[in-house]
């Protein structure tokens, strides 16, 4: 479970580049208590968030490796090891595009795999989720939404450390999340293999 962790890490790690709320005096707040109800929405969204954000950090890393496979596909020649076809000739021309089919089938699978690893961790949390509605002995409307947390993540920006100044201070760089988040499509996969909490 070790990608949990670093998608929960990914999660916190991330920040809002929107510009900070207006501060408001506390004795102007309304304090605002959450019921059981609003706290299992807001783990919801919570959940939600955390699911899409390594959906979308694993999708980047397929395409990375899947860019990668191509780039060097493309570099096949005699100057890269390929010593007993010639660089203009047929053969290496049909093995570059055996190479590049492979990882497209490659990449194909790895985001079936994906998707099917988020398929059943959004049933585990269903599941989870089922026994906290029977604890507070109501049916809660769902708040899981994967597209909406997607959203959110596009607007997101990741502080990482950089530089040191002058001063000896570590200096904090700011970028867009889109740099380790990729918002790919869903493939379409088979129901086979994923089981419900019924079945348990």
């Amino acid at each position: 479970m070790r990608w949990i962790v670093l998608a929960a890490g990914l999660v916190v790690g991330i920040v809002s580049g929107t510009v900070a709320e207006e501060k408001v005096p506390a004795s102007k707040r309304v304090l605002k208590y959450c019921d059981p109800v609003c706290e299992l929405q807001a783990q919801d969204m919570a959940f939600s968030l955390l699911l899409e954000a390594y959906r979308q950090n694993k999708a980047y890393r397929i395409q990375s490796t899947y860019e990668a496979r191509l780039n060097a596909a493309s570099a096949m020649s005699e100057a890269h090891g390929s010593l007993l076809i010639q660089s203009d000739s047929e053969g290496l021309k049909t093995l570059r595009a055996w190479v590049m089919e492979l990882a497209e089938q490659e990449r194909q699978l790895a985001m079936e795999e994906l998707q099917r690893d988020v398929e059943r961790l959004k049933i585990a949390y269903g599941c989870a989720r089922r026994a906290d509605e029977q604890q507070l002995g109501l049916a809660v409307p769902s708040k899981v939404d994967l597209p909406t947390a997607a959203q959110r993540l596009a607007s997101f920006n990741i502080v990482a450390g950089g530089k040191f100044s002058g001063s000896g201070l570590k200096l904090m760089r700011p970028s867009s999340a889109q740099s380790i988040l990729l918002d790919a499509a869903e493939p379409n996969i088979a129901s086979e293999g994923i089981e419900s909490c019924e079945t348990h």
